[in-house]
């Protein structure tokens, strides 16, 4: 096990142990989004699976119970796809499923978003802390090891090169209208020539 990943666990298992024991959950987060798959913790549909019935896991990592280090503002820059994490929560019972939407190849670096109003029984107030925030380095490699892309599967919006592609050479029909436009005026030039000879004769 790597050392990141021991100092990872440690942190969960301190965290869940603070937990009051009403708060701690059993339940399971879905991640699904484009080029998601895997061997490892993938379900085989597409969706990355990661247990949190420890209390801690993704729950802690995605800062659902950490309202004080959320951003105050949506980031800057473009997002990237999105992905859509669902929280399936087992125990307690009657907790709705929780949604965030996960932006990890964001300029600027990985975030996600949780819509307001939200319950989450691991919250001191009940409702999962909402807004924009930073993705710890911590759950993103999690998610690569379950089949997360480690770059985008989606390419770069290709609009700068149609925007240029006027310059790199004019359309066959421009060509063919030039082509037509000089044989007339040379044919008629030609044909004024012809006339003077004539009269000239």
């Amino acid at each position: 096990m790597r050392r990141g990943s021991v100092v990872t666990v440690g942190v969960l298992a301190v965290l869940a142990g603070a937990l009051p024991a009403q708060a701690k959950v059993e339940g399971t987060a879905y991640v699904a989004g484009p080029g998601v798959g895997g061997p490892s913790g993938g379900s085989g549909s597409g969706t990355i699976k990661m247990d949190g019935s420890d209390g801690g896991g993704y729950p802690v990592l995605s800062g659902l119970a950490e309202p004080g280090r959320y951003l105050a503002a949506r980031p800057a820059g473009e997002l990237g796809p999105r992905y859509e994490a669902r929280l399936v929560i087992a125990a307690p019972e009657g907790q709705p499923d929780l949604v965030q939407q996960l932006y990890p190849y964001a300029e600027g670096g990985p975030v996600l978003y949780t819509a307001p109003s939200q319950e989450f029984v691991m919250s001191p107030t009940g409702q999962a802390a909402d807004g924009w925030f930073r993705i710890p380095p911590e759950l993103i490699e999690e998610l690569r090891d379950r089949g997360l892309p480690r770059t985008s599967p989606i390419p770069p919006a290709d609009g700068a090169v149609a925007a240029e592609s006027p310059t790199t050479g004019s359309p066959p029909m421009v060509w063919g209208f030039l082509l037509l436009t000089g044989l007339l005026v040379a044919g008629a030039l030609t044909g004024r020539r012809r006339a003077a000879v004539r009269r000239a004769a």
